[in-house]
């Protein structure tokens, strides 16, 4: 079982860029963090050779947010939920 954020996630694309859909934060409490992003293909191509019981996506729609937000956001952030058997 694991969590992967995706990519349609708030924080997508905040931050510098290292590699393809991976981004690390410049402030706050993840300054200095890498995060990898996922779409479905990522997911599929990641995991391609397990067995998978389940993979749902979580988004997240934010209807308002003050600027910032995201610096201390509070709720879960859109991802992916996956469960696979090797």
């Amino acid at each position: 079982m694991s969590s992967l954020i995706s990519t349609k996630g708030g924080g997508y694309g905040r931050g510098i860029k290292i590699e393809e859909d991976t981004f690390v934060s410049e402030g706050g409490p993840e300054a200095g963090v890498p995060h990898h992003y996922f779409d479905y293909a990522g997911i599929k191509e990641l995991f391609g050779r397990w067995e998978i019981f389940g993979l749902v996506e979580h988004v997240s729609t934010y209807m308002q947010a003050r600027e910032n937000f995201h610096d201390f956001n509070p709720f879960p952030y859109t991802k992916w939920n996956i469960v696979v058997k090797k």
